[in-house]
């Protein structure tokens, strides 16, 4: 993980970019807006806090001013990064051992508070689950016959970084001033000797101020 967070933080310099912001709190009507985020990491959440909904992080709030009322698209795009690693012992015995390490990164859109989420809602923007087994199914000998049950172990690690994308969509929002937040979370879930770490590296978010067209069904042709 310390690989993959100085790899971020070395990206996030390249950049020169620590939180750049096209927009002023007393700006006018705009149809559109635009905003890039710095590096944030962020703790790991397990299952059990995820079922209630927490451990959410602002990456960065943006405003705009609709003069009548509107429909928001939102497009964020972030750069992920995953840690996992597995560890199993080779043992003899029936029973394999096995870890697993499960790290997903999620992304929501908040316009204004928390009870007004872009549509669709949450979005997974990267999931790895990783499992390692190992069994001995028969002992090693040594030279003078003794039984060697535990010859040692495996151990399994992986580092990814990669940029995705989503687009969002709020529609019939009054005429105003909108915040926009994007926020992110990291879900981890491991059993076993296992670890599993998230980052959130250097992203941008566009917000464009429309008028869709309303009733119209959207046919995919298989």
């Amino acid at each position: 993980m310390k690989k993959l967070m100085v790899g971020l933080v070395s990206l996030a310099l390249l950049v020169m970019v620590t939180g750049v912001s096209i927009a002023a709190d007393s700006q006018p009507s705009a149809k559109a807006t635009a905003a890039i985020n710095k590096l944030y990491a962020i703790g790991a959440v397990n299952s059990a806090d995820w079922v209630a909904g927490q451990g959410w992080t602002t990456v960065h709030s943006q405003q705009i001013k609709t003069a009548n009322a509107k429909d928001l698209f939102i497009d964020v795009a972030l750069q992920c990064g995953l840690y996992t690693r597995t560890k199993a012992e080779l043992k003899v015995g029936e029973i394999p051992d096995t870890s697993t390490a499960q790290a997903q990164i999620e992304v929501r859109v908040v316009v204004d508070n928390v009870a007004n989420l872009a549509e669709p809602g949450a979005i997974v923007f990267d999931k790895r689950v990783q499992t390692l087994s190992a069994q001995l199914y028969q002992a090693l000998l040594t030279a003078d016959g003794a039984s060697i049950d535990n010859i040692g172990f495996v151990e399994l690690i992986q580092e990814t970084l990669q940029a995705h994308a989503f687009n969002f969509v709020m529609a019939d929002v009054t005429a105003g001033l909108h915040t926009i937040t994007v926020q992110a979370r990291v879900v981890q879930e491991t059993s076993g000797d296992a670890t599993a770490l998230g980052a959130v590296g250097i992203g941008s978010t566009t917000i464009e101020s429309v008028r869709m067209i309303k009733g119209e069904d959207v046919v995919v042709d298989m």
